[in-house]
């Protein structure tokens, strides 16, 4: 689907999208007044950092990846576990919607990118200054998105899969390493 001008096409006709099942095309969007979980969300990330703002500012990235992680389906213990489980919960979304466009708020396992999307809608919420970096920006494949948060002066990634632990750690940017290979930890 494409506008008559050669760009992105409009909602409306992207909403009119059928995909077939294995289809992992999706457009997803951000609406606070047709999405109530979005709502939800910034409501928890709002009280969670009054919590713990006296922390410091990883206290408060730490709590915002918490939310994340759990919004969007928990830890896993890498990419294609998690890809796995989010093409299943995308596939069912956009059966129940009959569309190819599904509210961020709505999936119940988020992909890396999805998660990325998610925390810095939260983190810009709370006016915490942080840059969604994806592709090759964020060091990797086209597939790969992370969050870049200045930490008391040190540029941080914060971590929305966690590699089989809780969520929210944060690492220097670039690369972390583990199970015989470099893997990019969000």
């Amino acid at each position: 689907v494409e506008d008559s001008a050669g760009g992105f096409p409009k909602l409306e006709e992207l909403k009119k999208v059928r995909t077939a099942e294995g289809d992992l095309r999706e457009a997803v969007v951000i609406d606070h007044s047709e999405d109530s979980n979005l709502c939800a969300f910034e409501e928890r990330a709002a009280d969670v950092s009054a919590e713990v703002v006296s922390q410091g500012p990883a206290a408060r990235i730490k709590a915002l990846a918490q939310i994340v992680v759990d919004s969007m389906g928990g830890t896993y213990d890498c990419d294609d576990t998690l890809s796995h489980f989010w093409q299943a919960a995308s596939a069912a979304e956009k059966a129940k919607k009959r569309s190819a466009v599904i509210a961020l708020g709505n999936l119940s396992v988020g992909s890396i990118r999805h998660r990325a999307l998610l925390f810095k809608l939260l983190a810009d919420s709370l006016n915490i200054k942080s840059q969604l970096r994806k592709g090759p920006a964020a060091g990797g494949g086209d597939d790969l998105a992370v969050n870049v948060v200045n930490i008391d002066g040190k540029v941080t990634a914060a971590a929305l899969l966690s590699y089989g632990v809780g969520g929210g750690r944060q690492f220097d940017t670039g690369t972390h390493r583990g199970r015989g290979r470099t893997q990019h930890c969000l």
